[in-house]
C-alpha cells in the first residue's frame, strides 16, 4: 500500500547524467502529495519548455540545436475540384510552432470567401484537399463528399468542419514529418517515465525505503528492461507514458489467446521475438492491407478489387481482421488477422494482441495429447506449404482462409526464435487437460463434413471453455491441495447454470449462489499461491519446474522446525528494515497470526492481493465470455442481477456436437441421445448442473428447489429446439407456484421486519424459513419487541460483512458492530478452520449447527434500548420538477446537475430524541416492492433545534441515472447506524389502515 507521505527517489541519484533541472521537474511531477505537483498539464508543460536546454548533463546547448525550433517549413495547401479548379489557400513559410495557428487562419479565411467562388465550385460534387510540407504530400484526400445543392450558412459550415477535421486526422502525419527533418526534440517526449520505473515505483508500496519486501512484492516491466536502458543509451529520446506500469486490468479476448497459440503451435511451444519495425511498418493499419491486395490485384492473384473498394474495405474489416476500438474512426486499430489459419499470427500488432499467457495455458493442455496437439496443427495450416510460402495444389480452402494466406504472402514479420522453458511445465489438472484434448479430437472428426469457418468457431467456443472450466477449478482445488499436501485431491466442482434466459427465474438464485461461491473463493486461491511462491523462494526451487510443486506441497503440509526457523529469520530481516512507526502498522497487519510463515503471507495478502482481488474477476468474466452467446456467465447491468452461471447457445451447440459422438471400433459415429442422457453427460463431463434434483447438496430441497429444476429443464428443451438438436414437439410442462398462504400470527412482525431488511426478489413469494436460514440463530429475538428490527438489522449486516469474501478476514471481523476483544478470535479460528466456507448460507449453516457459542445471542452488541420515532416526507421540490399525469416528473437538464430540497418532520421532534444523531437521504428505485437502494445522496447531523421540521438538499446527478421511477427514503439514525425510524405510516391513509388491519 502506498504511503502518501513517502517521497520518491531522487532520479539524479539514480542517473547521474540527468541534469539537476531535469531531476527536480520529473520529482515534482511524480508527487504523492497532489498539491505538491503539477496543478495542470499546461503548468508542466511550460516548467518543461523552461529546462529544454538543460536535460542531461553531457549535453552541451549549442546556437544550431537550440535554433531548430526556428527552422521554417514551405506549405502549401490547396483545394481541388476535378480538373478545372485548383485554388490555393495557403503557400508560405512558417516555423512548427506557427504552422497550426497559420492552417486555422487560411480555413477560417476559406469560410468567410466561399461564397466568392460559387460559379467555380459544386458543393454538390466531392471536393479534395492537398497539403505539402517542404514539397512532402501530407495530406490529398476528398474531405467534402458532395450532395449540397446551395451555400447557405449550414452548408458553409459544414465544408468548414470537415475541413478542419481532416486537419485533425492528419496532424501526427504533420508531426512525423517534422521529426524527420529535425529528430525527436526532447521537450517533446518527455514524462512520467521515471515514476513507473523500479526506481521510481519501488519500495512506495510498503515502507519508506527499499526492503526485501519490495524485491518480492515488485514485478518488473518492459520499462525497466527494455525502455528505460534504451532511453539512457541514446537508442531513443523520450517516450510520453500515462497510466500507471502493471495496472492492466488483464481482460482477455479469446480471439488473441488463439492468435497467439497458433504462434505457439508453429514455434512448438516458443514464443519468437518479433524483428523491431521501421518506419511506416511500425504499426500495421487496414491501408497496408488494402495496398497489399491492390498489389496482388496488379500482379493478376485476384480480380474486382479496385472496382470494388467499399466491399473490399466491408470484407477486411468483418472477415479477415480483429480491431480494438472498433467503429471509432480515431482510435480504431488493427490488432491481428482472425484466427482462421495457423499463419495468421504472422500478421499482428502485438500490444494489441495480448493474451496475458493464456495461450500457453491452452498449449500446455493440449501437450498433454500430442497427437492431439499434431491433428489440431495439420487442419489449421491446411491448403500452405509454409516451407516454401505457397498454397498447396488442389486445396479447398474457404474464400476468408484464401484472403488470409495472400495477405501473409506479402508480409515477412522477421521473427526470432528465443528460449522457452514451457515445454517443462505440466498442466496442474491433467485430467481437464486431457478431457479438452478429447473435445477438440471430436471437433476436428467434422472437418469434412462442415464448413470450415464454422468449425473454428466451434474450436474458438470449447477452447474459451475449457480455459475458463481449468481457472475456476484450479482457484477451487488449489488451497485444497494444500490442505492435504498433494496434487491429487478429490475434484468435486460443479455448478449450477440457468438456461432459462431470464435474470429472475426459479433458478437464478442457485446459479447466483455457485457464481458468487466461485468468485469468493478468489482470496483463498490468491493467499494459496502467495504460500506457494514463499516456499519456492525460500527454498530456492525451480519456479518453472513441475516437479517443484509437489515438492513444495509437502514441506507445507510438514512443516518442520527448520520451515519456522527459515521464515522467522527472513521475517526478522524484512521486519528490521521498517522504521518504528511502520513497525506498528505492520504488527497490527499481522496481529492475528501466530506464526512467521503466516505472518509474511499475511502481509503478502495486505500488500498484493488487493490488486489481483481487483482484477482478477475481470479476467474470470472475460475467459468465461461473460454476456455472450459463446460463455457461461451472465450479468446485468442492475445490482439487482449479479453474476450467474448460464449456458450460451453457441456454447450449447458446440457441446451438444460433441456429446453426439460416440466411438465404436477405433471409429467415431454419431448417436442421438435423450434428454436425460444429454443432461447427465453435461454434469459428469463438465460440472455443469442442469436438473440438480438427484445432487447430494439438492436431496433436502424444497419445493421451491425442485420447480426451479423442472423450469430449467423444460428451458433447457426449448432452448435444444432453438438450435435444432430437439424435435420433441409435446406441449411445454407448466409449473405450478407453491405459496405460503399463511404464516403464524405470532411470526407477523417477525417477518415484515425480514421483509424489509432483506429485501427479497419481487418473483418470489416470501418463505419467512428460507431467509431465516441465511441469519444466524438469535434465542434473545422475541424478548424484546421494540428491537426485533434492530436484531435482525445487525444479524443481517454482521452476516453480510462476514460473507464478504473480497475482503481480507480480518478486514472483515474488525467491521463488526460488536464490543471488542470479544469473540473476533472465535471468528477468525472458525475461517481459519472451515476452509469450505464460500457463501453466506454456508457461514449461517456451520454456525447453526456447529459452533453454539457464536449464535448472535452471545454476541457483545451495541444498546438497543432506544426510542422509535416516526418520520414523515412533507415536501420535495425543484426548479426541474413538472406534472405529467398527476405525477412529479424530474427534467433534468443535460450534463448539469438537479438540486432537489426535502422537507421532512419526525415525531416525536428530533430535538427530543436522544438517540437520534443522523438523518441518512436516500435515492430508491421502483421495482414493485420495497424498492431497490441506488446510493446515499447526504448525510446530516440533527440538531438541538426546536422546531420539528428539517430540510435536507441534493443534488442529482443525471448522467448517472437512467430514465426510471425513483423515490427518496430518509432514514434516521443512532449513533452506531441503528435505524430508528423502522415502523413509518404510508403516506395514504387507505393504504396504512390495510395494513394495520393486515
Amino acid at each position: 500500500m502506498p504511503l502518501r507521505d513517502r517521497a520518491a527517489n531522487e532520479p539524479k541519484s539514480i542517473e547521474p547524467r540527468v541534469s539537476s533541472a531535469f531531476s527536480n521537474f520529473i520529482t515534482k511531477a511524480i508527487q504523492t502529495n497532489k498539491n505538491d505537483r503539477f496543478q495542470s498539464a499546461q503548468e508542466m508543460l511550460n516548467a518543461l519548455k523552461e529546462i529544454e536546454g538543460d536535460i542531461l548533463e553531457n549535453i552541451e546547448n549549442n546556437a544550431i540545436e537550440a535554433s531548430s525550433r526556428n527552422k521554417l517549413y514551405h506549405t502549401q495547401i490547396s483545394i481541388i475540384q476535378g480538373s478545372s479548379f485548383n485554388l490555393k489557400l495557403f503557400n508560405s513559410n512558417n516555423t512548427y510552432i506557427d504552422l497550426h495557428d497559420a492552417i486555422a487562419k487560411a480555413l477560417d479565411k476559406f469560410k468567410e470567401n466561399i461564397e466568392k467562388y460559387k460559379t467555380s465550385i459544386d458543393l454538390g460534387d466531392k471536393i479534395k484537399l492537398v497539403l505539402k510540407v517542404d514539397d512532402e504530400m501530407i495530406i490529398n484526400d476528398m474531405f467534402w463528399q458532395g450532395g449540397a445543392r446551395n451555400f447557405n450558412p449550414g452548408n458553409i459550415e459544414r465544408v468548414y468542419n470537415a475541413m478542419r477535421d481532416l486537419f485533425a486526422l492528419n496532424k501526427d502525419k504533420i508531426k512525423a514529418h517534422k521529426i524527420s527533418v529535425e529528430g525527436i526534440n526532447m521537450v517533446d517526449y518527455i514524462n512520467s517515465l521515471y515514476s513507473q520505473s523500479k526506481h521510481g515505483n519501488f519500495g512506495t508500496r510498503v515502507n519508506t525505503k527499499t526492503s526485501e519486501l519490495d524485491n518480492e512484492t515488485y514485478t518488473p516491466t518492459k520499462l525497466d528492461k527494455t525502455l528505460l536502458p534504451a532511453i539512457i543509451d541514446g537508442k531513443y529520446k523520450l517516450i510520453i507514458i500515462t497510466g500507471n506500469a502493471g495496472d492492466d486490468a488483464k481482460v482477455n479476448n479469446i480471439d488473441s489467446t488463439l492468435v497467439n497459440l497458433f504462434m505457439l503451435l508453429k514455434h512448438n511451444g516458443v514464443r519468437p521475438k518479433q524483428r523491431t519495425r521501421r518506419g511506416e511498418n511500425v504499426f500495421i493499419e487496414l491501408n497496408k492491407l488494402k495496398e497489399i491486395l491492390q498489389k496482388l490485384e496488379e500482379e493478376g492473384n485476384l480480380s474486382g478489387f479496385s472496382e470494388n473498394p467499399e466491399a473490399v474495405d466491408l470484407w477486411l474489416r468483418t472477415n479477415l481482421t480483429n480491431l480494438v476500438n472498433r467503429g471509432n474512426s480515431q482510435k480504431e486499430k488493427v490488432s491481428s488477422l482472425r484466427p482462421i489459419h495457423l499463419e495468421s499470427y504472422r500478421v499482428r500488432n502485438a500490444p494489441n494482441t495480448r493474451d496475458y499467457f493464456s495461450a500457453d495455458q491452452i498449449y500446455l493442455m493440449l501437450s498433454q495429447k500430442p497427437a492431439v496437439k499434431n491433428e489440431l496443427k495439420n487442419f489449421l495450416q491446411e491448403g500452405w506449404d509454409s516451407n516454401q510460402g505457397e498454397f498447396l495444389n488442389g486445396n479447398s480452402l474457404d474464400v476468408d482462409s484464401l484472403g488470409i494466406l495472400h495477405l501473409i504472402k506479402k508480409v515477412n514479420p522477421g521473427y526470432l526464435e528465443s528460449n522457452s522453458e514451457l515445454n517443462k511445465i505440466r498442466p496442474l489438472l491433467k485430467e481437464q487437460a486431457e478431457l479438452y484434448c478429447d473435445d477438440i479430437h471430436k471437433l476436428l472428426v467434422y472437418k469434412n463434413e462442415i464448413p470450415r469457418n464454422v468449425l473454428i468457431d466451434y474450436i474458438k467456443t470449447i477452447t474459451s471453455f475449457h480455459l475458463s472450466i481449468y481457472v475456476n477449478k484450479v482457484i477451487y482445488l488449489l488451497p485444497k491441495m494444500i490442505e492435504k499436501g498433494i496434487i491429487n485431491v478429490k475434484d468435486d466442482w460443479n455448478i449450477v447454470v440457468d438456461v432459462t434466459d431470464n435474470f429472475e427465474s426459479k433458478i437464478a438464485s442457485l446459479a447466483i449462489e455457485d457464481a458468487a461461491k466461485n468468485y469468493n473463493a478468489l482470496y483463498n486461491y490468491i493467499k494459496a499461491t502467495f504460500q506457494i511462491n514463499a516456499v519456492a523462494s525460500r527454498y530456492k526451487l525451480d519456479k518453472s519446474d513441475s516437479d517443484s510443486l509437489i515438492e513444495i506441497l509437502k514441506i507445507l503440509a510438514e512443516k518442520s522446525e527448520s520451515f519456522e526457523l527459515k521464515f522467522e529469520t527472513h521475517w526478522d530481516y524484512i521486519f528490521g528494515n521498517f522504521d518504528k512507526e511502520d513497525k506498528e502498522l505492520i504488527c497490527d497487519m499481522v496481529k492475528y497470526e501466530t506464526t512467521y510463515f503466516d505472518r509474511y503471507v499475511e502481509l503478502l495478502m495486505k500488500i498484493k492481493g488487493p490488486y489481483q482481488l481487483k482484477y482478477y474477476p475481470q479476467f474470470m468474466d472475460s475467459v468465461s465470455q461473460k454476456n455472450n452467446e459463446r460463455g457461461y456467465v451472465a450479468q446485468g447491468r442492475s445490482k439487482k442481477h449479479p453474476r450467474r452461471y448460464v449456458l450460451g447457445t453457441r456454447l450449447l451447440e458446440a457441446l451438444v456436437q460433441i456429446q453426439v459422438l460416440h466411438l465404436e471400433n477405433k471409429k467415431f459415429i454419431t448417436k442421438s441421445l435423450s434428454i436425460e442422457e444429454l443432461i447427465t453427460n453435461l454434469r459428469e463431463r463438465y460440472g455443469l448442473i442442469i436438473n440438480g434434483l438427484s445432487e447430494e447438496r439438492f436431496s433436502n430441497a424444497d419445493v421451491n428447489t425442485i420447480l426451479a429444476f423442472k423450469e430449467n429443464v423444460e428451458a433447457f428443451k426449448l432452448k435444444l429446439r432453438q438450435i435444432g438438436f430437439y424435435n420433441d414437439l409435446s406441449d411445454a410442462y407448466i409449473l405450478q407456484k407453491a405459496l405460503l398462504n399463511e404464516v403464524p400470527s405470532e411470526f407477523k412482525n417477525v417477518i415484515r421486519a425480514l421483509e424489509d431488511i432483506v429485501k427479497p426478489s419481487k418473483n418470489n413469494k416470501f418463505n419467512y424459513m428460507l431467509y431465516l436460514i441465511d441469519l444466524l440463530p438469535d434465542t434473545k429475538l422475541l424478548i424484546e419487541n421494540n428491537q426485533i428490527r434492530s436484531r435482525l438489522t445487525l444479524n443481517f449486516e454482521s452476516c453480510s460483512i462476514l460473507s464478504s469474501f473480497n475482503k481480507t478476514l480480518y478486514e472483515r471481523v474488525d467491521s463488526l458492530k460488536i464490543e471488542k476483544d470479544t469473540i473476533q478470535k472465535d471468528l477468525i479460528e472458525l475461517f481459519k478452520k472451515e476452509l469450505e466456507i464460500k457463501t453466506n448460507a454456508e457461514l449461517v449453516n456451520t454456525i447453526a449447527n456447529n459452533y453454539q457459542n457464536l449464535w448472535f445471542n452471545n454476541w457483545e452488541i451495541p444498546n438497543f434500548n432506544f426510542e422509535e420515532i416516526k418520520l414523515e416526507i412533507v415536501e420535495i421540490r425543484s426548479p426541474d420538477f413538472v406534472e405529467e399525469e398527476g405525477r412529479k416528473v424530474l427534467k433534468a437538464k443535460e450534463n448539469s446537475n438537479s438540486s432537489v430540497i426535502i422537507r421532512f418532520k419526525t415525531t416525536p421532534p428530533p430535538n427530543q430524541v436522544e438517540e437520534l444523531k443522523f438523518y441518512r437521504v436516500v435515492l430508491m428505485e421502483v421495482d414493485g416492492y420495497s424498492g431497490v437502494e441506488m446510493n446515499t445522496l447526504r448525510k446530516l447531523s440533527n440538531t438541538t433545534a426546536k422546531q420539528e421540521y428539517r430540510e435536507a438538499k441534493v443534488e442529482l446527478n443525471t448522467n448517472n441515472l437512467e430514465e426510471g421511477s425513483y423515490f427518496f427514503k430518509i432514514i434516521a439514525e443512532d449513533e452506531n447506524g441503528n435505524i430508528l425510524n423502522n415502523n413509518d405510516d404510508f403516506q395514504s391513509i387507505s393504504v396504512q389502515e390495510a395494513w394495520v388491519k393486515e
